[in-house]
């Protein structure tokens, strides 16, 4: 009785596979080199989300916030700026963002002014700081560029101490 219990337990626990997936979503893109400066305590990163869109929100208190959801005719592309702190510290963090969204066929592309909200153009802040500054900020005034491998973004100021104004990507 014991072995045909076991044997099914045992069947069933080499069945089941991990379902965690290598993160698919970061561009095959081997080459992309982030072109601006980044301070000695700071880490840069830039990523492409394949088959994603730019869903902004508002939470129940009138904060943006928002989410990367499936959509197999868009792209996402997110440039982060995260302080490097001790762990210890509880609100010691902080990080901006800056995300956009395409169409997945995406070629050369220039957007400026409220052209900018056709890419759902945000600067996301992440920390422990007065109201106001968290959260999610559409952005309406600066430019967004793409030509062959170079990627451009400039942005006006949105919130105060803002620490991404111009990104340069080769992509």
């Amino acid at each position: 009785m014991k072995t045909l219990l076991l044997f099914p337990l045992t069947l069933i626990a080499f069945s089941c596979s991990s379902t965690k997936k290598e993160n698919q979503d970061i561009s095959s893109q081997t080459t992309l080199k982030i072109e601006n400066h980044c301070p000695d305590n700071v880490d840069c990163n830039f990523q492409i989300f394949q088959n994603k869109s730019l869903n902004v929100k508002t939470d129940e208190i009138g904060t943006a916030y928002y989410e990367i959801e499936e959509n197999p005719n868009k792209v996402v592309f997110r440039y982060q700026y995260k302080l490097r702190t001790d762990e210890d510290l509880q609100d010691g963090g902080y990080l901006e963002e800056v995300l956009f969204e395409m169409d997945q066929n995406y070629g050369d592309f220039s957007f400026s002014g409220k052209e900018l909200q056709n890419t759902k153009l945000i600067l996301n802040v992440m920390c422990f700081c007065r109201s106001g500054k968290v959260g999610a900020h559409k952005i309406n005034k600066g430019t967004i560029s793409k030509k062959g491998k170079n990627l451009s973004i400039k942005l006006d100021k949105v919130i105060e101490d803002q620490k991404i104004n111009e990104i340069e990507i080769s992509l």
